[in-house]
């Protein structure tokens, strides 16, 4: 379950190519997750931490081919994710 309906505007800045005040959790999830993964800080994983399940940033780690592969590693290492890739 997703706790937030919109993104804030702090995150607005992840998504330069859309307009974030469409962006929700409810329909966007992977899109988010896969945003903030690859560029946010710390402030930004947070929230996504705090609106997604573990289970579910996971799913993305793992089925996401958006992320960079230096990006897909860290996360693979940051949750037990199986063998690391040499990137």
């Amino acid at each position: 379950a997703h706790k937030a309906k919109k993104i804030p505007k702090f995150l607005w800045k992840h998504f330069w190519d859309t307009d974030p005040e469409k962006i929700g959790l409810k329909n966007n999830a992977a899109y988010v997750a896969e945003r903030l993964l690859e560029y946010g800080g710390l402030k930004d994983i947070r929230w996504l931490r705090k609106n997604m399940s573990q289970e579910e940033i996971k799913a993305v780690v793992i089925n996401s081919g958006k992320l960079s592969p230096k990006s897909a590693n860290y996360w693979q290492l940051v949750f037990g994710l199986g063998e690391a890739q040499d990137v």
